[in-house]
């Protein structure tokens, strides 16, 4: 210890250092630096000294270089003699700092506590911090020693100790300032507390402390990461600038990136064109991720005018800008534009990656242009490019949406061929489209290949799969695989919940099903969305709109944010109790909560329209999904044919049937009776004018 001491006391910057600082405790008048304020002349002529300026001419003095580079070399030496301790003795501090209380202030300890937590050590930085506490007033803790003490136990993810240091701050008679109330909301931040965050944001506010915009990127970021519904970060946003902070290029990105994930264009482009309000320069990320939000809502002319924007200011567009621009060429079914682009980038000596290929993929798919899809594939290959499992999965998905498994079985053995080790995707695409051929032997046999290569089945593929076994004679094992599924067995990837949920639900047991979802909420506190969802799906499959409607509203209750299955379960319980008024409510306020819909939730809709006879809002609704770049699958259409059929709209229902055949999409039992019945009416019709025409 003394050794350490004297390492101290042999440095001769410390030791005029600690001269100069006894000298000014003594009364002596400090010597002021050239960048200090000169004196008064009157003080000069009569040799008074004003307390004032002699704390002015100090903070001058403490604001050089030099004092700053002396602290922090007795800092280090402080952080160097307490790591030395022997672990018996690390626990007190005392036997350390004792000897150089009277050598040194609190600022040399306050930089070394700074320094602790520049490094995460919050253990030595609390055992200084904790000695300061009983020293003499000169060298206890003041705001800026809270603030570091704080920062170091939010940096070591430690927010229950950031605030009970807040809490002893405040009952030391200090005012936290606006580098406390930071350095805990980064704490809480990093917890992923956004709710605390938003109220200390909220107590700033009361308490006259304006947050700055590192507080307001701080909270919006850890409500962004913590699924916070974008209308109300938005709102945040809208009250920042009201406040008159601007906003910079890495907060306007992140904001995007919400606005991407929930498909709100408009917002978005609110977004951007305040960037440039505000005079902030996009980068190359911040344009991409804009074409990432008009990529996936198929505006390419919107898409194609920003990658020309880019070029103008210099940006050089990447990867993801053309895959961005592919993807939404896709949602239009816009093939050639999809090209075009990937040969821009090709041209501007970029190499392919998996996702791009994958997007490529996905178009012709889209288009049915999959001839042209295994030619760019073979292309590619020729000049060098090895596809990897993605790639090949897109390509397995599109030939079996288009029910072409002789091209399918081809791709699936070059896969195998390639020493690609196929996943579950890879599988459950085969499996599927096998079933869907009813070719349940081949689809058995990929069973036996999944099971062989250790591959678990996903939820969804289970009933698949028994089914498969049912058809092709294995009765027994499907039997075994659905009492496996029932929890006699092996477990299914997913929470043991939700499953006793899904499973009271199948047997008509809702009431039992909303006990087992009581007894985990109350043995547990807290329950994960997906309960919720899955609770409300069960309420949806027996028509308990009244229940389903309750369960939604405890969600948010209980401070969750509905995601837009959980909206779609909702609506679909209002759907089976046809209550027209309560499915529509629900999706106003999904949407007013900024969740964007999906094809299952349009499709409940549509059905309940399309069950009511409600032809005008089944038409809008259906128009709107195109617009937002949705492709509508057989539900969709056999939805709105069966509203056009009510309405006796004959040939709009032939016509819809005519566009199903030729964009490839399966018909199903519902669709061929509907067509049938328009055929029928249609002839009826037809006989009823010719009768009427001659009676004339």
């Amino acid at each position: 210890m003394l050794a350490g001491v004297r390492r101290i006391e042999s440095l001769s910057a410390v030791e005029s250092f600690l001269v100069q600082k006894n000298s000014w405790a003594s009364g002596g008048t400090p010597s002021p630096p050239e960048n200090a304020p000169n004196r008064p002349e009157r003080w000069r002529q009569s040799g008074k000294r004003d307390t004032r300026q002699r704390r002015k001419d100090r903070w001058a003095v403490a604001r050089t270089p030099e004092a700053q580079a002396r602290w922090d070399t007795l800092a280090e030496e402080v952080i160097a003699l307490l790591r030395s301790a022997p672990p018996e003795e690390g626990a007190d501090a005392s036997f350390f700092l004792d000897p150089l209380r009277d050598r040194m202030g609190r600022n040399v300890f306050n930089r070394a506590i700074h320094k602790l937590a520049a490094a995460k050590d919050l253990n030595t930085a609390l055992l200084v911090f904790e000695w300061m506490k009983e020293q003499r007033e000169d060298c206890r803790p003041n705001a800026a020693t809270y603030a570091q003490v704080i920062r170091a136990a939010a940096q070591a993810n430690k927010p229950g100790k950031a605030v009970g240091v807040f809490g002893e701050m405040e009952a030391a008679g200090l005012s936290p300032d606006l580098y406390v109330f930071s350095a805990l909301i980064s704490g809480y931040a990093r917890a992923g507390m956004y709710k605390q965050a938003l109220e200390l944001l909220d107590q700033m506010r009361e308490r006259g402390v304006r947050p700055d915009l590192v507080v307001y990127t701080t909270v919006l970021n850890a409500c962004v990461k913590g699924g916070l519904r974008v209308g109300r970060i938005l709102e945040l946003y809208a009250e920042m600038r009201r406040e008159g902070v601007v906003p910079d290029l890495f907060l306007c990105t992140l904001l995007l990136q919400a606005c991407a994930g929930s498909g709100l264009v408009a917002e978005a482009e609110q977004l951007f064109r305040d960037m440039q309000d505000s005079e902030i320069v996009p980068d190359v990320h911040a344009c991409n991720v804009m074409m990432d939000v008009y990529g996936r809502a198929g505006m390419v002319a919107e898409a194609e005018g920003l990658l020309a924007d880019m070029k103008e200011m210099g940006l050089q567009p990447n990867k993801f800008t053309y895959t961005a621009l592919i993807v939404g060429c896709g949602k239009v079914r816009l093939h050639r534009k999809a090209e075009a682009a990937f040969q821009a980038l090709l041209s501007s000596g970029e190499q392919p990656d998996p996702v791009l290929v994958s997007a490529m993929m996905t178009v012709y798919g889209n288009c049915n242009q999959l001839r042209r899809a295994e030619d760019m594939f073979t292309q590619l290959q020729s000049a060098g490019y090895r596809p990897d499992l993605v790639a090949y999965n897109s390509l397995l998905d599109a030939f079996g949406k288009a029910r072409m498994l002789g091209d399918m079985d081809r791709v699936y053995h070059k896969l195998r061929h390639a020493g690609l080790r196929p996943d579950a995707y890879t599988y459950t695409i085969l499996i599927t489209n096998y079933r869907r051929q009813q070719r349940f032997d081949e689809a058995v046999a990929v069973y036996r290949q999944m099971q062989a290569a250790g591959c678990p089945p996903n939820r969804l593929l289970y009933n698949g799969i028994r089914f498969c076994l049912e058809k092709a004679g294995e009765k027994e094992e499907a039997l075994a695989l659905d009492r496996r599924k029932g929890g006699t067995g092996p477990t299914i990837p997913d929470g043991d919940v939700s499953k006793a949920i899904e499973r009271l639900g199948r047997q008509g047991r809702w009431e039992d099903a909303v006990t087992v979802f009581e007894e985990e909420r109350r043995e547990k506190g807290e329950v994960p969305g997906g309960v919720w969802t899955k609770l409300m799906e069960v309420f949806a499959r027996w028509g308990r709109h009244e229940e389903a409607q309750e369960a939604l509203s405890g969600m948010k209750a209980a401070g969750l944010a509905p995601d837009v299955w959980a909206y779609t379960a909702a609506i679909e319980a209002h759907r089976a109790s046809k209550d027209v008024a309560g499915a529509e409510a629900v999706y106003r306020a999904m949407e007013n909560d900024g969740v964007a819909p999906n094809v299952a939730c349009f499709n409940a809709l549509l059905r309940l329209y399309g069950a009511t006879g409600r032809l005008a809002p089944a038409e809008a609704l259906f128009e709107r999904m195109r617009v937002l770049g949705f492709i509508p699958n057989r539900f969709s259409y056999s939805a709105l044919m069966k509203a056009l059929l009510e309405a006796k709209h004959f040939r709009r229902v032939l016509s819809l049937g005519k566009e199903m055949r030729e964009l490839n999409i399966e018909t199903n039992i519902v669709v061929q009776k509907i067509m049938a019945a328009a055929e029928s009416g249609l002839a009826e019709a037809t006989r009823n004018e010719l009768q009427l025409s001659r009676q004339t």
